[in-house]
């Protein structure tokens, strides 16, 4: 067609590292243009905030993946939740500090591992009575020690 404009390039958000995630188009990163698939983001948000609020009271429920499950959804469905939730003032720095890829610092690490290991193993030991779902047990624990050791960069604990 004469007079038509070139279809937009996708721009890519770099990978902080070759052994981390691959680019993702810019476009990727916004809110789903289907209000069915906003809608669905919208209610996983909802359920995924719910469950880390629990968990900041109850001892053992995670809190931190549900928080980083919440952002992906809101930043998919919502623009002003997700803004909210990372300029929180307790949510936002550590959301920021896993988004920019400065990571965790190993005290966090260190104590998050020991904990969730410590109910893994309680739970497998006194709560599951069958050899397979305690081998799943001890996968999800070694996926966990991976994303916390490989994936999830450690930075000084003094960084602000």
């Amino acid at each position: 067609m004469v007079g038509s404009e070139p279809p937009p390039q996708l721009e890519s958000v770099p990978a902080p590292a070759a052994d981390r995630v691959a680019t993702v188009p810019a476009e990727a990163t916004g809110p789903a243009a289907n209000p069915l698939v906003r809608a669905a983001y919208f209610a996983f948000g909802c359920l995924t905030f719910t469950l880390a609020m629990i968990g900041i009271v109850v001892r053992g429920i995670p809190t931190t993946p549900f928080l980083l499950l919440t952002a992906f959804a809101f930043a998919r469905s919502s623009p002003r939740l997700h803004r909210w939730l990372m300029e929180h003032k307790r949510f936002g720095p550590l959301l920021h500090d896993l988004q920019s890829g400065r990571g965790l610092t190993l005290r966090f690490k260190a104590a998050t591992i020991a904990f969730s290991w410590s109910l893994m193993l309680a739970t497998a030991i006194w709560l599951v009575p069958s050899w397979p779902l305690r081998a799943f047990l001890a996968g999800a624990a070694l996926i966990q020690l991976y994303v916390f050791v490989r994936v999830i960069p450690t930075r000084p604990h003094h960084a602000a």
